[in-house]
């Protein structure tokens, strides 16, 4: 079997060793330049190798829902059919204000930390299509996020930003169930499955109710919720190596139990 994993520091790691991550079984047709090319091995995805013929570590940091979505689908459409099968989808979900929004010639924006407050310079690398100088392409970024943040930001209230986080779950989820595939879903903290917040609203929660729940499982922070902070967290609040082996030892008794990885 093959493990795709995707979702935000909690799965790429902070503290990366430079070291090159190879897919050398990997020989399809795809851009890797959202992938992060470098390996922070004590994250749970590389915790589970040992179990997989390779690992594909999509996540990327400081991102959310948003990105999650389109660079998952754009990783399963080019998948064969007939190797789908082959495949194990783990996918970590980030908090609601994390959102995406596409923009003039293809850029990718997103803020962290929702509208308010919102630093610029967070913005998503550009797009590798648009070949102008970097100076050039930060200013035309700024102006960018600037733009749009001031279109949106009367709207995003934190209902808007569960809804738009439950659409991709929701569009995710069904794209899974609908190509048969073994998968998970987990999450950063439970306020990405919008509980721990204010309650939302009957639309909000409709949406939420919709979704097929039978795979998705405790997010990160409640995995490591019985054991002490300081020994599963780093100083920055990102699970150290030992969280990481907690999580990893969770997902995999949760694959077992599914039967979607029957070791002998």
């Amino acid at each position: 079997m093959n493990l795709y994993t995707n979702g935000c520091s909690f799965t790429v790691g902070h503290n990366h060793t430079g070291q090159k991550k190879a897919y050398q079984a990997y020989d399809y047709t795809y851009d890797l330049e959202e992938c992060s090319d470098s390996l922070d091995p004590i994250v749970w995805p590389y915790q589970l190798e040992q179990h997989f013929r390779q690992v594909f570590n999509h996540a990327k940091s400081a991102t959310g829902v948003g990105r999650l979505c389109r660079t998952t689908l754009e990783f399963l459409a080019h998948i064969p059919v007939e190797e789908m099968s082959e495949w194990i989808i783990i996918l970590q979900l980030s908090q609601p204000g994390r959102m995406e929004f596409l923009v003039d010639q293809g850029l990718v924006l997103s803020t962290q930390g929702g509208v308010e407050g919102v630093n610029v310079s967070s913005a998503i690398e550009h797009d590798d299509q648009i070949s102008v100088p970097d100076p050039v392409i930060r200013t035309y970024k700024q102006h960018s996020v600037q733009r749009v943040y001031s279109q949106i930001s009367a709207h995003l209230s934190d209902n808007q930003q569960f809804l738009e986080q439950f659409k991709n779950l929701y569009i995710l989820v069904s794209e899974l169930e609908k190509k048969g595939l073994k998968y998970l879903i987990t999450g950063m903290d439970p306020l990405c499955y919008g509980r721990g917040g204010n309650p939302l609203i009957p639309h909000v929660r409709n949406l939420w109710d919709r979704i097929p729940d039978h795979n998705i499982v405790l997010t990160m922070t409640e995995i490591l919720k019985p054991h002490d902070w300081h020994h599963v967290y780093d100083p920055c609040g990102h699970p150290n190596e030992l969280g990481h082996q907690y999580v990893a030892n969770y997902i995999l008794h949760e694959l077992k139990t599914r039967g979607y990885l029957n070791e002998q």
